[in-house]
């Protein structure tokens, strides 16, 4: 007789396969990780609304004609008026009801900070590359955003520093290289938020060159036009900080979420020209020769008026 609480494993074994499929699952459920409280808890908002959606008890049916029903009186709808008596108003949360506008918020004293560690020697095309190295990293705010048409336009130090409230969500990769352009001191070269219009300001300064005909330098600014646009018209722009025989190495804001590097080939067909730096009359050290002593940099904030260009 068999024990009644042996597992018979009979000869095809399916006890055992049992067994070891248990244990298996076992296994697996042990070394998932554990729900952290944080996961479970609800996102906040900053709306200033609690989600809220009307049910009939939110409603009251007031009669507000006057009359009392008679003969020459009967009630109609128009008699009655339905009001809200539960003190809410209806509120469904949408995306941007959870973009916080203080986050990451930052002001000059931070700016200066974040670009503290560069050494400006007056070259202007080695200063604009110091400039970009220090912002590598730098990450569009996660939290404060606005929604635009479905998309989300997140805040940028650069879109604030360039035109304060008015362009902190703004498309930041020309923001990005004229708050570079600034920081490195450099002079005579109009800033943008705008990639077409900057193309068109730098070409009426004789600082654009077209990319089928010229061979481009650290230093310069690097204009791209969108793959699948017959009219090549620039829509991004970047700063190049190394060039080989054959390939183009640049730092970039907002063609991801980060300033970042990135590698091209010379032959890249979406690059369609170069914003070319002039020198600068005053660098003590500029090719191989040395100049007069260089001024004090300029540190204040530019003012959105003089440099807003669309």
């Amino acid at each position: 007789m068999k024990h009644p609480t042996a597992w018979n494993f009979g000869k095809n074994g399916a006890g055992l396969r049992f067994l070891s499929v248990l244990l298996v699952c076992l296994l697996i459920t042990a070394a998932l990780p554990a729900r952290s409280t944080a996961e479970d808890a609800e996102q906040p908002t900053f709306c200033g609304f609690e989600e809220h959606t009307h049910t009939e008890e939110c409603f009251e049916r007031t009669l507000i004609c006057g009359e009392t029903e008679s003969e020459t009186h009967t009630h109609t709808e128009e008699c009655y008026e339905t009001v809200t008596i539960c003190g809410y108003e209806a509120h469904t949360h949408t995306l941007e009801c959870y973009a916080d506008k203080t986050a990451d918020v930052e002001n000059a004293t931070i700016w200066r900070s974040s670009v503290s560690s560069a050494q400006l020697t007056g070259n202007w095309r080695h200063d604009l590359v110091e400039i970009a190295e220090t912002q590598l990293g730098y990450r569009s705010s996660e939290r404060n955003y606005t929604v635009e048409e479905g998309r989300i336009k997140r805040y940028t130090r650069y879109g604030d520093w360039y035109g304060g409230e008015e362009c902190r969500y703004c498309d930041w990769c020309a923001g990005f290289v004229s708050f570079c352009l600034f920081y490195a001191d450099i002079r005579n070269v109009p800033l943008s938020l705008a990639c077409g219009a900057w193309v068109q300001s730098l070409g009426d300064a004789g600082l654009y060159r077209d990319a089928a005909d010229y061979t481009p330098k650290a230093g310069d600014l690097i204009f791209f036009c969108r793959e699948d646009d017959p009219e090549r018209a620039a829509s991004h722009v970047g700063i190049v900080v190394g060039v080989t025989e054959d390939g183009i190495r640049t730092i970039e804001g907002n063609r991801t979420r980060t300033v970042a590097e990135f590698r091209y080939q010379r032959d890249e067909s979406t690059v369609i020209g170069y914003g070319v730096l002039p020198e600068n009359p005053n660098c003590p050290v500029q090719n191989g020769a040395l100049k007069q002593q260089l001024p004090p940099l300029r540190r204040s904030v530019p003012s959105p008026d003089r440099y807003l260009a669309y």
